[in-house]
């Protein structure tokens, strides 16, 4: 459900930006892997980061507003062979 942009550019210390986008009940309910590489035909192995998506710290400042994503998005199955 996430998308990222593909075309960042490393800056002069070699650092490149990644932008994350995704809904906001989405965050804390998926596990997420980045994979980077310095070129698209370069031989060297990718650089990898596995991440939990975050919540903005503004959504859980009021204890009387639910955050979104309380409850998860993929459906509240208690086993995986349940499609809901």
């Amino acid at each position: 459900m996430a998308t990222v942009n593909t075309s960042a550019v490393t800056d002069a210390s070699g650092i490149a930006t990644a932008v994350i986008t995704y809904p906001k009940d989405h965050a804390t309910w998926a596990e997420y892997q980045l994979e980077a590489r310095s070129g698209v035909t370069s031989n060297d192995p990718p650089t990898v980061a596995t991440f939990f998506l975050v919540g903005l710290a503004s959504d859980y400042t009021d204890k009387n507003v639910p955050p979104p994503g309380q409850f998860s998005p993929y459906g509240i199955a208690g086993v995986c062979t349940n499609p809901n």
